[in-house]
């Protein structure tokens, strides 16, 4: 029951911080800041269609497309702003990079780890030797000296450390990626603007302004969900990159037709190919008996329940399987049969959410008073220890004291 409720906590908070607002002490200025430095040309009550200028001037435009397959950027849209994913650590060009104490690392799983940002980051992405991300505070700033309003800033560290640049210079929440534009948002009160720009932090344009929680791009659209008046239903929609062309997709149902004693809400959307899938934390009354749910979506029609698992779970794409997380990790074929456990975490131990990259499966394992990362060889089933014993931090240090895991 502990890990349980650990979880959830976790979850919780996950969900809030990054759907919301990065910072809850940015004020409402720091937003109307953005908001003035773009130039809007029409709107609606779902759609702001809003041209921009450059607010990064030192950077020159660049409109032009990156030379990445699809389905890379489609595979970080998928994992980041999952707890501990997005926070804690990602792999790219084989070398993990990871989340301590004192900031951001590096390290090839060989040799020693290189520290390469002196606070941490999340939502992240390397391409062409940059890795992109939003700059996060620690819970105790003045430890570090990092000022407050510079939490959330999106920015760009060269893999070895050495260059660091600002690409938006305000709080954002949410990010994702594409071949073309770089997608964010900040959220204040009952409304979400979501923005896109280019990879050099110029031509901002606001896309949408809606209620909204759960949101991602693709390779040609925004997809979001948003509440209706009959609260045991939402609605999912998609815009163009111009916001334009909105469609309504789906009805979600926050109360499924075979469990009307439970009910939750919608925790984040994914894609594979041209499908859309969504997750979903489902509790009873009591606010126990944990069901973690997968759903494909069947546009105008029943969506097709995937996978339905008891607990809290996160789920991860691979190729052509489906990895679900929580204190063990199980794999899936993608219609959700032929269940393999592929590892189960020690006891007294508290494993997180995964991060899948190029056949390698990372994960952080939380015990005592520390934290290690290891890595998983699908195809082997070997796990190595390629992070050893590092200072819990953040959120995971202050909850793991406060339930004694």
């Amino acid at each position: 029951m502990k890990k349980t409720l650990i979880i959830l906590a976790f979850l919780t908070s996950s969900i809030l911080f990054f759907s919301c607002t990065n910072n809850i002490e940015n004020s409402t200025e720091e937003v109307t800041s953005l908001s003035s430095r773009v130039e809007t040309n029409n709107s609606s009550s779902d759609i702001s269609d809003v041209e921009s200028d450059n607010i990064n001037s030192q950077y020159e435009s660049d409109n032009s497309s990156l030379e990445l397959p699809v389905n890379i950027f489609e595979s970080i849209n998928n994992q980041n702003s999952i707890l501990f994913n997005s926070i804690s650590f990602f792999a790219a060009d084989d070398k993990l990079f990871y989340l301590a104490n004192d900031g951001f690392y590096s390290t090839d799983c060989v040799n020693q780890s290189k520290k390469i940002f002196d606070y941490y980051l999340d939502n992240c992405i390397m391409i062409d030797g940059w890795i992109y991300g939003t700059k996060r505070s620690y819970l105790n700033e003045s430890e570090y000296g990092m000022n407050d309003y510079e939490s959330g800033y999106l920015v760009r560290i060269s893999s070895d450390g050495t260059k660091k640049e600002t690409i938006v210079d305000q709080g954002v929440g949410l990010v994702y990626y594409t071949n073309k534009y770089i997608f964010f948002s900040d959220a204040f009160y009952d409304n979400i603007n979501i923005y896109r720009c280019d990879y050099s932090g110029g031509n901002i344009k606001k896309i949408l302004t809606a209620e909204l929680s759960i949101w991602t791009a693709t390779d040609d659209s925004i997809i979001y969900v948003k509440p209706t008046d009959d609260l045991d239903y939402k609605k999912m929609f998609s815009i163009d990159y111009d916001g334009l062309n909105l469609k309504e997709i789906a009805t979600l149902s926050m109360v499924p037709n075979d469990m009307k004693t439970h009910y939750g809400p919608i925790t984040k959307i994914m894609t594979k190919g041209n499908q859309i899938y969504y997750s979903q934390i489902l509790v009873d009354d009591n606010l126990q008996n944990f069901i973690t749910r997968l759903y494909k979506v069947i546009p105008n029609s029943n969506n097709q329940l995937v996978l339905s698992n008891e607990g809290l779970y996160s789920y991860v794409f691979t190729e052509n399987r489906i990895i679900a997380s929580s204190s063990d990790f199980k794999s899936y074929s993608l219609d959700g049969s032929d269940e393999e456990i592929l590892y189960t975490c020690p006891e007294e131990s508290f494993l997180s959410t995964i991060y899948y990259c190029d056949e390698q499966i990372y994960f952080c394992m939380y015990k005592d008073d520390s934290e290690s990362i290891f890595q998983f060889d699908i195809n082997s089933g070997e796990v190595k220890e390629v992070v050893k014993d590092l200072p819990l931090t953040g959120m995971i240090g202050i909850f793991m004291e406060m339930f004694s895991i």
